[in-house]
């Protein structure tokens, strides 16, 4: 995979690319650009629909403010990963315009790989001291979403990028592999590589119609699925990795 070059295409500009830089230091990986995308997934769904252009990297291009983005967006890549906020309080959310993305973007390989990360991009550091047993319940309200990212960074036992190795971002995905695979499949055990490799765009939506009646109900299950990229990229890496079968219990405390 080193020899061929990924996009990142990323909602913020701080956050998102500091942790794919760490992310991607950590396994060994550097063949990659980052773009910053600056807004919502709800404005790139109007952007993309305005004129029936769904070439995501012209439309990108196009609109592009600097020789350095639009350098970034005139290369080859072999795979492309979207990587957004839910942000269910954003004035122009829509389950339908979401649902649509995940649809159209659906592979790394093809159009691109879209990730929702739930509520927000804080959520892969929204945890205690691993293994955190209330992680699978965790949830946050919508009426408090606008606190979110001071929350985590006041409870987070996990705030400080550069202190993240490789034990500490294997356990991490997995607690977030872990919830994802309980939301989506009712299953409590840690998915296999089988299980995984078998997930697709069915198993995204899946996951947005259970956030979104959540939503309806006033909160939001804390899930982070950008992660996944890492397990995308190199799944014997992390299926094979001891840190990846610890037991999370299922009750919170």
């Amino acid at each position: 995979m080193n020899n061929k070059k990924i996009l990142f295409i990323v909602e913020g500009e701080k956050t998102e690319p500091s942790l794919m830089r760490r992310l991607n230091k950590i396994i060994g990986f550097t063949n990659y650009e980052i773009f910053s995308y600056n807004t919502s997934i709800y404005e790139l769904y109007e952007e993309l629909t305005e004129d029936d252009n769904l070439d995501l990297v012209l439309t990108l291009k196009e609109s592009a403010k600097t020789r350095a983005e639009i350098g970034v967006l005139s290369q080859k890549y072999v795979s492309i990963y979207l990587i957004f906020d839910f942000d269910p309080h954003y004035q122009k959310y829509s389950k339908e315009n979401l649902k649509e993305m995940l649809t159209y973007f659906n592979s790394s390989y093809d159009r691109g790989k879209l990730y929702i990360n739930y509520p927000m991009m804080e959520s892969f550091r929204d945890l205690r001291s691993m293994p955190d047993h209330a992680f699978l319940l965790r949830q946050m309200k919508v009426s408090d979403l606008t606190k979110y990212k001071e929350q985590v960074g006041k409870l987070s036992d996990y705030t400080e990028m550069n202190k993240y190795d490789f034990k500490i971002v294997m356990e991490m995905i997995t607690h977030h592999l872990r919830k994802y695979h309980l939301l989506v499949k009712r299953k409590i055990s840690i998915p296999s590589e089988n299980d995984f490799l078998n997930y697709n765009y069915l198993s995204d939506i899946k996951l947005l119609e259970i956030q979104s009646n959540n939503v309806q109900n006033g909160c939001v299950s804390v899930i982070n699925t950008s992660v996944f990229y890492l397990i995308d990229l190199k799944p014997k890496t992390f299926f094979n990795c001891q840190f990846s079968k610890f037991v999370l219990k299922t009750s919170a405390k």
